[in-house]
């Protein structure tokens, strides 16, 4: 399955060009985004890329359309966003006359300056939809991207964040 996270901010200054290094780390438990059936059955659904190199990739751009400059490195300069994917999941339960289709995403976006961690928080984003049957593999996609760029896209917009990393 292809993960392309479809992030749109506006371009602003608020990073003033500001250098920031960013750190994306996967930390779910397994590499099974989910099943193609109901239940559990049916194939895994798994990313054909590196799920934290494809949410950086994302979140670069966003930076960039910001003002920040993500070309900083933890030897020198003072600024990390660290970005952890804690979720990535879809399902397909059951019903009596439907299934209900759920994605859930959230990633922990921390602001440490001088290695000390400044401001930290969770952001989820999902969706859930009653469906008639299962779904094919490009639906699934979308709902999993689209559960992937709203989480990234409200740790973008989070203003305390990009204070933080600002300052």
């Amino acid at each position: 399955m292809d993960l392309k996270p479809d992030v749109q901010v506006r371009s602003t200054n608020i990073g003033q060009n500001k250098k920031i290094t960013l750190t994306t780390v996967d930390e779910r438990l397994s590499s099974t985004i989910g099943n193609r059936g109901v239940a559990g059955f049916g194939a895994d659904i798994i990313s054909a890329g590196d799920v934290a190199q494809i949410a950086e990739s994302a979140i670069i751009e966003g930076l960039n359309k910001q003002g920040f400059d993500t070309s900083g490195s933890l030897e020198s300069d003072p600024r990390e966003l660290r970005v952890e994917i804690r979720n990535l999941e879809y399902s397909l339960k059951p019903g009596i006359f439907t299934g209900t289709l759920r994605t859930e995403c959230a990633l922990k976006g921390i602001c440490n300056i001088n290695g000390k961690r400044q401001y930290e928080h969770l952001y989820r984003g999902g969706s859930e939809e009653q469906v008639l049957v299962a779904q094919f593999a490009e639906e699934n996609a979308n709902h999993i991207n689209k559960a992937l760029t709203q989480v990234i896209v409200e740790l973008l917009d989070d203003s305390n964040l990009t204070s933080c990393l600002a300052d």
